[in-house]
C-alpha cells in the first residue's frame, strides 16, 4: 500500500489494490470463517492492524531520524564551541585532567610521587564536585582522567558517564596498569551501555617484555594487564566506541629495547594504537637516563 502510494501518481491505485488485497484474502480465509461475511469482518481487522502496525513503523523511523539529526546538531554545536575557545581563548578549557585517586596498588620505579601513596588520604573528590566542574568547563573537546589507579574507585562509571553527560567530551581517556581485571570489565561494561556517542580510551601502561614490566613495576604485573587487555579487546569488538591503547613509559630500565619492542607489544596485543611518555624527574636537575 505504501509503497504503491509513493510510486503510483494516481493516488486511486493504491486504494483500489488495498481494497483488492480485502477482497482476496476475504475469499482465502472463508474455509476458516465458513462464511463471507465473517471472514470479510476478519479481514478488515487484519488490514486495520496490519496499517496502524505500519504507521507505527513509520512513525517510529521518523522519530529516531529527528533525534539522530538533533544529536548531530548539538555535536557539532559542541565543536564549534570548542573551536571558539581555541580561537578566541577566552579562558575556559577544550581539555581537562583531572585526579580521581591517589591509591594505587603498584609502585612503580619511574612514578613520580610514589613516596605519597602510602598516605591516609588518597585525595579524593567526590563524583559531584569531578562532574561539576567538568560541566562549567564544558564542553570539552578531550576528557582525561589520571591517578594512582582510576579502577580503583567504585563509583569510577558513574564519574565517567556523569561527565559524559554534563561536559559532552568528544574523548574520554585514561591510563591503567592493568591489575584489576574483573573492576576493569565490569566498569567499561557499564560505561559501554551508556556511551551513545564520542571515544573511551583506556591506555594500559606496559613498559616492555614480561621481565622487563615486572621489574619496573611489580611481580605478575605483566600477567596480570594481559588479561585485562585480552578481556578489554573482547569488549571493544561488541563496542566500537572503546578503543584499548597501550602507553608506554621510555626510562632506564628499558631505552635500549626501542624500537624492537613496540613492535613485539604491538604484534602480541593488537592495540588501537600505542603512545610513548619520556620518563622525567620532579626536579629540573635530576640525573639524565644513562
Amino acid at each position: 500500500f505504501f509503497l504503491s502510494f509513493i510510486f503510483f501518481e494516481n493516488k486511486i491505485v493504491p486504494f483500489i489494490l488495498y481494497t483488492s488485497g480485502i477482497l482476496v484474502n476475504t475469499i482465502l480465509t472463508k474455509k476458516i470463517f465458513m462464511e463471507y461475511k465473517t471472514a470479510l469482518y476478519g479481514s478488515l481487522i487484519i488490514s486495520i492492524i496490519s496499517l496502524c502496525s505500519y504507521l507505527s513503523a513509520l512513525l517510529s523511523v521518523l522519530i529516531l531520524g529527528i533525534n539522530l539529526f538533533f544529536n548531530y546538531l548539538v555535536r557539532l554545536k559542541d565543536l564549534f564551541i570548542c573551536f571558539l575557545k581555541v580561537l578566541f581563548k577566552y579562558g575556559k578549557p577544550i581539555q581537562l585532567i583531572q585526579y580521581v585517586t591517589a591509591r594505587c596498588n603498584l609502585r612503580c620505579e619511574h612514578c613520580f610521587y610514589k613516596e605519597t601513596l602510602d598516605k591516609p588520604d588518597p585525595g579524593e573528590l567526590s563524583p559531584e564536585i569531578l562532574i561539576n566542574v567538568a560541566k562549567k568547563s564544558g564542553p570539552l573537546l578531550w576528557y582525561s582522567l589520571a591517578g594512582g589507579e582510576p579502577f580503583i574507585r567504585k563509583d569510577f562509571s558513574d564519574i565517567v558517564l556523569g561527565v559524559k553527560k554534563e561536559a559532552k567530551p568528544a574523548v574520554i581517556s585514561l591510563p591503567s596498569n592493568g591489575w584489576y581485571t574483573e573492576k576493569t570489565y565490569l566498569s567499561c561494561l557499564k560505561i559501554m551501555q551508556n556511551y551513545y556517542n564520542g571515544l573511551f580510551v583506556v591506555f594500559i601502561s606496559i613498559d616492555g617484555p614480561e621481565e622487563i614490566h615486572d621489574r619496573i613495576r611489580g611481580k605478575n604485573s605483566f600477567q596480570k594487564l594481559r588479561e585485562t587487555f585480552k578481556i578489554l579487546k573482547k569488549l571493544s569488538k561488541l563496542y566500537e566506541k572503546l578503543h584499548v591503547n597501550i602507553v608506554i613509559t621510555v626510562q632506564d630500565y628499558n631505552c635500549k629495547l626501542f624500537p624492537g619492542t613496540i613492535f613485539d607489544l604491538y604484534k602480541e596485543f593488537s592495540p588501537t594504537s600505542m603512545s610513548i611518555n619520556l620518563f622525567r624527574y620532579q626536579e629540573l636537575n635530576g640525573p639524565k637516563i644513562k
